[in-house]
């Protein structure tokens, strides 16, 4: 796996799916599940690779792009109604303030990546309080193969199509 490929959830993981909604309507849910596979320091005692995660969040899929002259990025500000992951025993939900940003080859990339600004609602480890680590999902694809424009998806978005090479 290169080294520029992202998927994060609070801690770094390997995401293996994102369950699509069965019908298309203006409230899309998005489900991501995999194991974590990079634990930082500060986190060891609560948490270790290969820990389950579970990311499940429900956006308005009508949110406007808060910037649409820039063509290349879509920016969907609060689009978010519902947030709650689970890694481990941990936690955390919420939906604070939060945008979705999608990026149709910018700076030699498609990326999509979900932002929450504020605190989810989730205890602390070892004082660390990991509901303000942001983003809380990222995926980049340098191939520019996921996207062809900026517009938010609103049909599942399979992580192994996000390729980083070099």
């Amino acid at each position: 796996m290169s080294s520029c490929k992202m998927a994060r959830v609070l801690v770094c993981a390997v995401l293996v799916f994102i369950t699509p909604p069965l019908t298309l309507a203006t409230t899309i849910t998005f489900i991501v599940e995999g194991n974590v596979d990079r634990v930082p320091v500060e986190l060891a005692s609560a948490f270790s690779i290969g820990d389950l995660f579970h990311l499940e969040y429900t956006f308005e899929s009508t949110t406007p792009d808060s910037n649409p002259s820039n063509i290349k990025r879509g920016f969907y500000d609060n689009a978010i109604t519902s947030l709650s992951v689970t890694v481990g025993g941990y936690s955390a939900s919420g939906i604070g303030v939060n945008h979705i940003s999608v990026d149709n080859d910018l700076t030699g990339a498609d990326s999509y990546r979900i932002d929450i600004t504020t605190p989810l609602s989730g205890n602390s480890v070892n004082g660390f309080d990991i509901s303000k680590q942001s983003p809380i999902l990222q995926m980049r694809d340098t191939t520019l193969a996921v996207f062809s424009n900026d517009l938010l998806p609103v049909s599942a978005l399979y992580p192994n199509d996000f390729v980083c090479e070099g």
